[in-house]
C-alpha cells in the first residue's frame, strides 16, 4: 500500500517537465521573469513563502507583502503555472493547530536522498515513496546520503540527530492529526533546508530539493512523523 507523500509546495512539480528543469535553458525573451502576487492563508504566509523560496533557489525570489496574506513571487512565466499549483496543494493540506496532546512524544524520521544512476538497497523502506517522487520529478534513482531519527515531546520540545554527515534538529508544537515543525537540517558541504511546516502523523512530506554541491547533485529531504 502506497503511502500519502506530500510534496511540499511542490518542488517536484516545479521540475515536471523539461522546460521547468531547466528554466534557464530557455532564451529569457521566450521565458521571460513575471511577478505575481499570490493570496495564501495568513497564518500560513510565513512557511508558504519560506518554502517557496527555497524551492525557486537563483532561479526567482519571493517575498510577503508586510504581514499580510499576499507573498510576491518573481520566477520565469513557465513556472508560474505550478506554483500556483503547488500553492494550492500547501494550502488543502493545511491542518489547524491545537486538539493533541501536548505532552505526546513523536518520533522523527528523516532521509537525506540524491538523485544516482542506480537505486540503492538501503532505501527500499521508502521504495513507494521514492516512485511517486520520481513521476513528478523525473528522477529515475536514489541513493541514501543518510538518514536520521529523534524522538520529542510535541509541547515545543527540541530534538537533534547528527552523524559525520548531517544534522537534523527541530522543534515540535502540536497540531491536529500531526506536528508542526521546525526543522533545520545540514550538512558538512554546505546543503541546508529551513523551514516551518505541518508534519501529518504517519505521512511523508518531501521537504525540499536543491543542488546540494557538484558532486552529489540533486539532494531531497523526506521527513515522516510518527506518534508512540
Amino acid at each position: 500500500m502506497l503511502q500519502k507523500v506530500l510534496i511540499l509546495m511542490a518542488l517536484l512539480g516545479l521540475v515536471g517537465c523539461d522546460a521547468m528543469r531547466s528554466p534557464a535553458a530557455i532564451p529569457e525573451s521566450e521565458n521571460p521573469k513575471l511577478l505575481r502576487v499570490y493570496e495564501v492563508p495568513l497564518e500560513r504566509s510565513e512557511d508558504i513563502a519560506t518554502s517557496l523560496a527555497m524551492a525557486l533557489g537563483p532561479v526567482g525570489s519571493v517575498r510577503r507583502v508586510g504581514e499580510s496574506n499576499q507573498v510576491l513571487v518573481l520566477a520565469p512565466s513557465v513556472m508560474h503555472s505550478s506554483i500556483a499549483s503547488s500553492i494550492e496543494a500547501m494550502v488543502k493540506n493545511t491542518t489547524p493547530d491545537g486538539d493533541e496532546s501536548t505532552d505526546l512524544a513523536v518520533r522523527v524520521d528523516a532521509w537525506i536522498v540524491d538523485a544516482a544512476d542506480v537505486q540503492d538497497e538501503r532505501l527500499a523502506p521508502i521504495a513507494s515513496v521514492l516512485e511517486l517522487m520520481s513521476r513528478e520529478s523525473g528522477v529515475a534513482s536514489y541513493r541514501l546520503y543518510t538518514v536520521q531519527s529523534s524522538q520529542a515531546v510535541a509541547n515545543g520540545g527540541g530534538f537533534k540527530s547528527s552523524d559525520n554527515l548531517a544534522i537534523v534538529e527541530g522543534q515540535l508544537r502540536p497540531a491536529t492529526n500531526g506536528v508542526r515543525a521546525r526543522l533545520e537540517v545540514l550538512d558538512l558541504k554546505g546543503f541546508e533546508v529551513r523551514v516551518d511546516t505541518l508534519l501529518p502523523y504517519g505521512q511523508f512530506v518531501v521537504l525540499g530539493q536543491a543542488a546540494a554541491n557538484a558532486e552529489a547533485g540533486s539532494r531531497f529531504v523526506i521527513v515522516r512523523a510518527t506518534k508512540l
